[in-house]
């Protein structure tokens, strides 16, 4: 049996966002053909609570506070790397990733996005299939996060040194490193390419505009994978509960939500609250504690339940890239989701058929009446199953995901 390395930028579980529902659904289908082992970057994360039949997990440094600042200045300043490149590359951990490639002798082996290939790239072992898990293209999901008012740096904050974070607060830098992240990111998109075998995409609007700025056919899509689509369509839901799903430590979800309680709850009745499901910390709650119609779950294990006893999906998505795990996932939970343009990117979907768009908060109330009407809402439920079903069901994505590993470089 074949043997693919994944080096990744976290470990899976616990399952706090949706690129770690990716990266597990990832290793749950590899694992079925090939023998998987995960090198990861060391995180919060428990190594020992990982998946059981993975050959071994290891975890690699980050790089030292003063590699961090080197880096930036050698890889980002003058080299044109990304800077969460520049966050997360350490020549020690290189030398330990080599021995772990070099003792395990893979034939495959598969980065986690950017911001972890410069190490695949500064790898000599030449016996693997080199493939870039891009996920997604990141610079255009900074370059609509440019046009917010809100906090430009958005989900990029997390991968930028706690230095680095204090230096451009103080000199209020956030949109000039923004936008000096988004150009070295638009040239590694493309740059990148040439030194991997295959480039993974989630979205096939995006793999086809890649390939198109490279000029090649290694893009290729990995759909984002659904399960128990449809399996229980439950009618004890409450009417009054619309689910916001999303990790609060985050500040574009938080931006969402900010903008779901000022700008449609207060046109809704008052009868209606949002029942925020995800992570949040306490201060994270104190941006909210003057909106009286919000709940928190906090962290939950199955999100099912939750989403399940709702009355819709409300999810105002105001910028990003990629296609949006949250709304696959209501959708598979027998769940309405009213949304944004930007939040049915790379779908191929109908408002108002298996989901519903709206631009304005007018709208989006407009929306979320029109479901009070009980067909309205079951004939939503069921034509968003059948997408599923026919172009996010785990068999297809497995299938895809393994032709073209077994595909020859």
């Amino acid at each position: 049996m074949k043997k693919i390395l994944f080096l990744s930028s976290r470990l899976p579980n616990p399952i706090d966002d949706g690129r770690s529902l990716t990266l597990k659904q990832y290793l749950d289908m590899l694992s079925k053909h090939f023998q998987v082992a995960v090198v990861s970057l060391k995180g919060k994360k428990d190594p020992s609570n990982q998946p059981q039949y993975l050959d071994f997990i290891k975890e690699i440094p980050y790089p030292s506070f003063v590699e961090k600042i080197k880096n930036v200045l050698c890889l980002s300043l003058f080299r044109g790397y990304p800077l969460q490149v520049s966050g997360v590359y350490s020549k020690k951990s290189q030398k330990i990733f080599n021995q772990i490639v070099e003792a395990y002798q893979p034939d495959i082996i598969i980065c986690d996005m950017i911001r972890t290939s410069r190490y695949i790239r500064k790898c000599k072992y030449d016996k693997a299939m080199r493939i870039l898990d891009m996920d997604d293209m990141l610079s255009k999901r900074y370059s609509n996060s440019l046009q917010t008012k809100e906090d430009p740096l958005g989900q990029f904050r997390n991968m930028l040194p706690s230095f680095f974070l204090k230096f451009i607060s103080i000199f209020h830098l956030n949109k000039f490193i923004l936008k000096f992240e988004t150009k070295r990111m638009k040239k590694s998109e493309i740059k990148e390419i040439k030194y991997f075998d295959k480039v993974i995409l989630v979205s096939p609007l995006e793999t086809k505009e890649l390939n198109r700025l490279t000029n090649s056919n290694k893009v290729v899509t990995w759909p984002v994978c659904i399960d128990s689509i449809g399996e229980e369509v439950k009618n004890e839901f409450n009417k009054n509960q619309i689910a916001f799903l999303g990790n609060l430590d985050v500040s574009q979800n938080q931006s969402t939500l900010k903008y779901i309680c000022e700008n449609i709850l207060p046109l809704l009745e008052d009868n209606y609250y949002i029942l925020a499901i995800g992570k949040c910390s306490e201060s994270s709650k104190e941006l909210f504690k003057d909106y009286s119609r919000v709940q928190f779950t906090g962290y939950v294990d199955d999100i099912k339940r939750c989403l399940q006893k709702s009355f819709c999906l409300l999810a105002p998505i105001q910028y990003g890239s990629g296609i949006k795990i949250k709304i696959l996932q209501s959708m598979g939970f027998s769940l309405p989701v009213v949304t944004s343009p930007i939040g049915v990117e790379g779908l191929d979907v109908t408002d108002q058929k298996e989901i519903l768009i709206a631009n304005t908060s007018e709208e989006y109330v407009e929306k979320i009446t029109w479901l009070q009407n009980e067909e309205n809402r079951q004939n939503i439920i069921q034509e968003g199953i059948k997408y599923l079903k026919t172009n996010h069901s785990f068999q297809l994505g497995e299938q895809i995901m393994i032709k073209s590993l077994e595909e020859d470089k």
